[in-house]
């Protein structure tokens, strides 16, 4: 079922960006400034992994992820805001279901290369929290928390729809280092590093 949701999704992404791609370049090819205030609004699909010491027995799991960013551009090629991404899903194969949630917020910077293309490259650094069910060969299912720095790195390109408007395909890494997690409030003994590949569509004032 997680397979083919992902599977659906993912064709769902790359159909989308092929007929806006093909659009844009019908479309005129004068791109507008790039200046003042820049945000953007997206969706796709997250793959999410978690690494806990001692050893826990988890698989990666995909599922819905959004992001949303605000900021401004502090030069033609370079663009400097606010992010937050958030990645939620249930974990079917665990008795009772269990729930990974993951969720970023970063200083951000996006940099075009070229000033005559929409391609940008991006790098962000922030914090990070994450809360999910994890199982342990010894003691079961166990909910963790835990919260520290957080960071992303990435790539995308604007298609620009008009001046002020422009469909974002991007591609994400999100990560997080291995620090201590909680369980219902009290310490675990566990440290949990957790990461998320997030590739999506974004609707964005460029």
């Amino acid at each position: 079922m997680r397979n083919s949701f992902a599977a659906f999704a993912l064709l769902t992404v790359v159909t989308v960006a092929t007929v806006v791609t093909a659009s844009a370049a019908l479309a005129q090819d004068d791109m507008g400034d790039r200046r003042g205030f820049s945000g953007s609004l997206g969706f796709g699909v997250g793959s999410a992994g978690i690494s806990c010491t001692p050893q826990c027995a988890t698989d990666r799991q995909s599922g819905p992820a959004w992001t949303i960013r605000a900021g401004a551009h502090v030069a033609s090629q370079l663009v400097v805001g606010l992010d937050a991404t958030m990645f939620r899903t249930d974990i079917k194969s665990q008795a009772p279901v269990g729930k990974w949630t993951m969720t970023w917020l970063t200083l951000s910077a996006l940099w075009y290369p070229n000033s005559d293309d929409d391609f940008f490259l991006k790098l962000g650094v922030g914090v990070a929290a994450v809360r999910a069910d994890v199982p342990f060969p010894k003691s079961g299912v166990v909910g963790l928390n835990s919260s520290d720095f957080g960071a992303v790195i990435g790539v995308g390109k604007d298609f620009r729809l008009a001046d002020l408007l422009a469909l974002t395909a991007f591609g994400n890494v999100l990560f997080t280092p291995s620090s201590a997690a909680t369980a219902n409030g009290s310490s675990s003994g566990a440290k949990v590093s957790a990461d998320m590949v997030h590739v999506g569509l974004a609707l964005t004032i460029p």
